[in-house]
Protein backbone atom coordinates (compact mmCIF):
# COMPACT_ATOMS: atom_id res chain seq x y z
CA UNK A 1 0.00 0.00 0.00
CA UNK A 2 2.83 2.38 0.86
CA UNK A 3 4.51 2.00 -2.54
CA UNK A 4 1.17 2.40 -4.36
CA UNK A 5 0.39 5.61 -2.44
CA UNK A 6 3.84 7.09 -3.16
CA UNK A 7 3.64 6.18 -6.85
CA UNK A 8 0.11 7.56 -7.30
CA UNK A 9 1.06 10.76 -5.49
CA UNK A 10 4.27 11.40 -7.42
CA UNK A 11 2.82 10.51 -10.83
CA UNK A 12 -0.30 12.59 -10.16
CA UNK A 13 1.68 15.65 -9.05
CA UNK A 14 4.06 15.42 -12.01
CA UNK A 15 1.21 15.03 -14.52
CA UNK A 16 -0.72 17.93 -12.98
CA UNK A 17 2.31 20.25 -12.89
CA UNK A 18 3.24 19.37 -16.49
CA UNK A 19 -0.31 19.92 -17.77
CA UNK A 20 -0.84 23.17 -15.86
CA UNK A 21 2.52 24.50 -17.12
CA UNK A 22 1.46 23.87 -20.72
CA UNK A 23 -2.28 24.53 -20.67
CA UNK A 24 -3.16 26.30 -17.43
CA UNK A 25 -5.55 25.34 -14.65
CA UNK A 26 -7.79 22.31 -15.29
CA UNK A 27 -11.46 22.93 -14.46
CA UNK A 28 -12.72 19.42 -13.63
CA UNK A 29 -16.08 20.38 -12.08
CA UNK A 30 -17.61 23.61 -10.75
CA UNK A 31 -16.06 22.79 -7.36
CA UNK A 32 -12.81 21.02 -8.34
CA UNK A 33 -9.81 22.42 -10.19
CA UNK A 34 -6.30 21.11 -10.72
CA UNK A 35 -3.59 23.72 -10.33
CA UNK A 36 0.12 23.86 -9.51
CA UNK A 37 1.17 25.27 -6.16
CA UNK A 38 4.12 24.89 -3.82
CA UNK A 39 3.67 24.65 -0.04
CA UNK A 40 6.87 25.28 1.92
CA UNK A 41 5.09 24.55 5.22
CA UNK A 42 2.98 21.69 6.52
CA UNK A 43 -0.77 21.06 6.38
CA UNK A 44 -2.95 24.10 5.73
CA UNK A 45 0.12 26.25 5.00
CA UNK A 46 1.33 26.16 8.62
CA UNK A 47 5.05 26.42 9.52
CA UNK A 48 6.01 28.08 6.24
CA UNK A 49 9.18 29.50 7.82
CA UNK A 50 10.44 26.10 9.04
CA UNK A 51 13.62 24.72 7.48
CA UNK A 52 12.87 21.96 4.92
CA UNK A 53 15.37 19.56 6.50
CA UNK A 54 13.75 20.00 9.91
CA UNK A 55 10.37 19.14 8.41
CA UNK A 56 11.92 16.10 6.67
CA UNK A 57 13.47 14.96 9.98
CA UNK A 58 10.14 15.25 11.80
CA UNK A 59 8.32 13.41 9.00
CA UNK A 60 10.99 10.69 9.01
CA UNK A 61 10.60 10.20 12.77
CA UNK A 62 6.82 9.93 12.42
CA UNK A 63 7.33 7.48 9.54
CA UNK A 64 9.49 5.28 11.75
CA UNK A 65 6.69 5.15 14.33
CA UNK A 66 4.22 4.21 11.56
CA UNK A 67 6.50 1.38 10.40
CA UNK A 68 6.52 -0.02 13.92
CA UNK A 69 2.71 0.21 14.00
CA UNK A 70 2.47 -1.70 10.70
CA UNK A 71 4.71 -4.47 12.02
CA UNK A 72 2.84 -4.75 15.33
CA UNK A 73 -0.77 -4.83 14.15
CA UNK A 74 -2.54 -8.05 13.19
CA UNK A 75 -5.36 -6.24 11.39
CA UNK A 76 -5.12 -6.11 7.60
CA UNK A 77 -7.29 -2.98 7.53
CA UNK A 78 -5.02 -1.24 10.03
CA UNK A 79 -1.97 -2.23 7.97
CA UNK A 80 -3.61 -0.71 4.91
CA UNK A 81 -4.45 2.47 6.84
CA UNK A 82 -0.92 2.79 8.25
CA UNK A 83 0.44 2.05 4.76
CA UNK A 84 -1.67 4.87 3.32
CA UNK A 85 -0.43 7.29 5.97
CA UNK A 86 3.17 6.20 5.46
CA UNK A 87 2.86 6.42 1.67
CA UNK A 88 1.45 9.93 1.94
CA UNK A 89 4.25 10.95 4.27
CA UNK A 90 6.89 9.50 1.92
CA UNK A 91 5.30 11.25 -1.08
CA UNK A 92 5.49 14.62 0.65
CA UNK A 93 9.01 13.90 1.96
CA UNK A 94 10.11 13.15 -1.62
CA UNK A 95 8.77 16.54 -2.75
CA UNK A 96 10.42 18.37 0.12
CA UNK A 97 13.79 16.74 -0.63
CA UNK A 98 13.53 17.42 -4.39
CA UNK A 99 11.91 20.85 -4.40
CA UNK A 100 12.26 22.26 -0.87
CA UNK A 101 8.45 22.37 -0.68
CA UNK A 102 5.46 20.10 -1.27
CA UNK A 103 3.61 20.25 -4.59
CA UNK A 104 -0.13 20.81 -4.12
CA UNK A 105 -2.53 20.31 -7.01
CA UNK A 106 -6.11 19.60 -5.86
CA UNK A 107 -8.26 22.67 -5.27
CA UNK A 108 -11.77 22.37 -3.79
CA UNK A 109 -14.14 25.34 -3.65
CA UNK A 110 -17.86 26.03 -3.54
CA UNK A 111 -19.88 29.29 -3.42
CA UNK A 112 -17.06 31.40 -2.00
CA UNK A 113 -15.77 28.65 0.31
CA UNK A 114 -12.25 27.38 -0.43
CA UNK A 115 -10.37 24.45 1.10
CA UNK A 116 -6.56 24.80 1.12
CA UNK A 117 -5.01 23.24 -1.98
CA UNK A 118 -3.71 19.72 -1.29
CA UNK A 119 -2.35 16.62 -3.04
CA UNK A 120 -2.91 12.86 -3.21
CA UNK A 121 -0.39 12.28 -0.41
CA UNK A 122 -2.50 14.47 1.87
CA UNK A 123 -5.62 12.54 0.82
CA UNK A 124 -3.94 9.19 1.58
CA UNK A 125 -2.88 10.46 5.01
CA UNK A 126 -6.38 11.75 5.79
CA UNK A 127 -8.17 8.59 4.61
CA UNK A 128 -5.74 6.40 6.55
CA UNK A 129 -6.31 8.38 9.74
CA UNK A 130 -10.10 8.26 9.26
CA UNK A 131 -9.95 4.47 8.87
CA UNK A 132 -7.97 4.17 12.09
CA UNK A 133 -10.38 6.45 13.94
CA UNK A 134 -13.74 5.18 12.73
CA UNK A 135 -13.40 1.58 11.55
CA UNK A 136 -13.39 -0.91 14.42
CA UNK A 137 -10.47 -3.31 14.64
CA UNK A 138 -11.83 -6.88 14.68
CA UNK A 139 -8.64 -8.23 16.26
CA UNK A 140 -9.09 -5.80 19.16
CA UNK A 141 -12.69 -6.97 19.70
CA UNK A 142 -11.52 -10.59 19.95
CA UNK A 143 -8.92 -9.58 22.55
CA UNK A 144 -11.62 -7.75 24.53
CA UNK A 145 -13.94 -10.78 24.43
CA UNK A 146 -11.13 -13.01 25.69
CA UNK A 147 -10.36 -10.60 28.52
CA UNK A 148 -13.93 -10.84 29.88
CA UNK A 149 -13.60 -14.48 30.86
CA UNK A 150 -14.23 -15.12 34.53
CA UNK A 151 -11.57 -16.56 36.77
CA UNK A 152 -13.54 -19.83 36.89
CA UNK A 153 -13.65 -20.07 33.08
CA UNK A 154 -9.94 -19.44 32.81
CA UNK A 155 -9.09 -22.04 35.39
CA UNK A 156 -11.88 -24.35 36.58
CA UNK A 157 -14.60 -24.14 33.96
CA UNK A 158 -16.84 -21.29 35.17
CA UNK A 159 -19.07 -19.11 33.03
CA UNK A 160 -18.53 -15.97 30.99
CA UNK A 161 -19.01 -12.64 32.79
CA UNK A 162 -21.42 -10.14 31.32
Amino acid sequence: MTALAVAADQVGKTAAFDHVAEHGVIYVTPFLTIRAGMNPGIAFGLATQAQPLLLVAVAAAISLVLLVCIWRTESILQRIAFGMILGGAFGNIADRLRFGAVRDVIDLHWNGWHWPTFNLADAFITIGVLILLFVPDPTNRNKHENSTLSIDEQGSGGSRTQ
